[in-house]
């Protein structure tokens, strides 16, 4: 049984997943179709890769992503070849922020609609239902170099201080940020520290890590490493994003001490 991923800015009370389902079930009704996330914010690419970079690996090779964010383009979709997994993808950016740069083969679809106002169902769930089906790439698509790449942005690093940015807010307002366990560790040597959530806001300051959700009293903040080994920051039974004010792309500044 082949398997099609979806992540999408759909809303709840939204007909596309419905219409989508069916297409998928009427083209290729073996298949089993697994909603990554709906409701990503529109447009926001950001939020669309970090789900599905974070997600893809525990499904079997072979399973089929599709990105049903920011579709709109004047160009054809892409069919990119990633450790062993396919991802059918706008040609928006998100490529760069999903693949280090050099490491997949990307394909350009052809044989599908060359304009549409609703490129998942009509260009993509066509594609990913061949692959499911056994097509090889090369069948589906020409070679291609010349696509759009937005790069991730990494956290600095400047005299003992690393900024880093929110990139993901979770089901329980908690900032997921781009800092790991790996550069928190490089940089700090052991020593003391001191996390500042947002740019200049010294009226929280976080100077432990935890090593559970459970370690901290109720109400408040902490700081850990979580399964993604990301540093993620947030209020015990509380909302950390809304008591910071912090959205993605905010600042968490760490001094180490000397």
């Amino acid at each position: 049984m082949g398997m099609i991923t979806l992540t999408t800015d759909w809303q709840p009370d939204d007909h596309y997943l419905g219409v989508v389902t069916g297409h998928v079930l009427s083209l290729c009704p073996d298949v089993r179709l697994v909603e990554l996330a709906r409701g990503i914010p529109p447009f926001h690419l950001s939020q669309a890769a970090f789900v599905m970079l974070h997600s893809y690996p525990h499904f079997p090779k072979g399973t089929v992503h599709i990105c049903g964010v920011m579709t709109e383009s004047k160009e054809l979709p892409l069919l990119a070849v990633y450790d062993g997994h396919y991802f059918l993808l706008p040609d928006n950016g998100i490529a760069g922020l999903l693949f280090p740069e050099g490491t997949t083969e990307v394909y350009r679809l052809s044989g599908v609609p060359e304009t549409s106002l609703f490129p998942v169902l009509e260009q993509l769930v066509p594609a990913a239902c061949e692959l499911v089906q056994g097509q090889k790439p090369e069948k589906l698509g020409t070679p291609v170099t010349d696509i759009r790449i937005i790069r991730p942005v990494h956290a600095a690093i400047d005299e003992g201080i690393i900024t880093g940015l929110v990139v993901h807010i979770d089901s329980y307002s908690n900032l997921i940020t781009n800092i790991s366990r790996e550069l928190f560790e490089r940089v700090g040597r052991g020593r003391p520290f001191e996390i500042f959530p947002g740019t200049g806001n010294m009226s929280y300051r976080i100077t432990r890590l935890s090593e559970h959700y459970h370690d901290t009293p109720v109400a408040d903040i902490f700081a850990l490493f979580n399964s993604l080994d990301l540093l993620e920051i947030g209020i015990t039974h509380g909302n950390a994003a809304e008591l910071l004010g912090m959205e993605t792309q905010a600042s968490i500044r760490i001094r180490f001490k000397q």
